[in-house]
């Protein structure tokens, strides 16, 4: 499972482990392997240019990827604002400039593909296929509402003892911003954030 996260940062660039990441573009880990992966949201078809970190030469690599094969849990971005948007046939005649009956008649095949393809484009901002899901559409808008706080590019800031802004909700691990990600680090964090988990629950008895 691919699990990816959308750069927001307002910075022109931002690093990742190497990894030049520009806004907009997807980062986080293969919870399989381990790895580092990046992605600017390049798709060809259904295949998707992801970027992998070798552990053992610390070099970026691009591989695609099949997304209908693959799981990838993607959040942090903006979902669309689909009340918004523009019908099918508004959206053709004021931003393709053709009239919808004119489409319907002489209309078809590939070429009608292909628009019908740009107005998903349209609906979906631009968004990459893998999070256009339903599933994914969801954990982007629970992101959105939960009022927790993050950073610009998704990490998630605590105190010493894991607090988040939120009482009782704790961070742990790599989703923190913090200055090294290792698995030491993180299996401290969880530590310190369990006790405090528990202190905060016998505190509510």
């Amino acid at each position: 499972m691919i699990i990816l996260k959308q750069n927001r940062s307002a910075a022109s660039y931002t690093d990742y482990h190497g990894f030049t990441l520009q806004p907009g573009y997807w980062f986080g880990h293969d919870d399989e392997t381990g790895e580092y992966v990046a992605s600017s949201g390049w798709e060809v078809n259904h295949d998707l240019a992801l970027y992998r970190r070798n552990q053992v030469t610390g070099e970026w690599e691009m591989s695609w990827v099949d997304q209908d094969e693959t799981e990838i849990v993607a959040s942090g971005f903006a979902v669309p604002d689909l009340a918004a948007k523009k019908t099918f046939k508004q959206w053709l005649k004021e931003d393709y400039g053709v009239e919808p009956e004119d489409y319907d008649e002489h209309y078809c095949g590939t070429f009608a593909d292909e628009v019908e393809s740009d107005y998903e484009d349209y609906i979906n901002d631009g968004l990459p296929l893998f999070a256009r899901t339903a599933a994914n559409m969801e954990l982007a808008a629970k992101d959105e509402g939960t009022g927790l706080e993050m950073d610009e590019r998704g990490y998630i800031p605590t105190d010493a003892d894991m607090h988040t802004n939120i009482p009782g909700v704790f961070a742990a691990g790599d989703i923190r911003v913090k200055s090294l990600r290792q698995v030491v680090t993180a299996a401290a964090d969880g530590a310190i954030a369990a006790t405090q988990a528990e202190k905060y629950i016998n505190e509510l008895k």
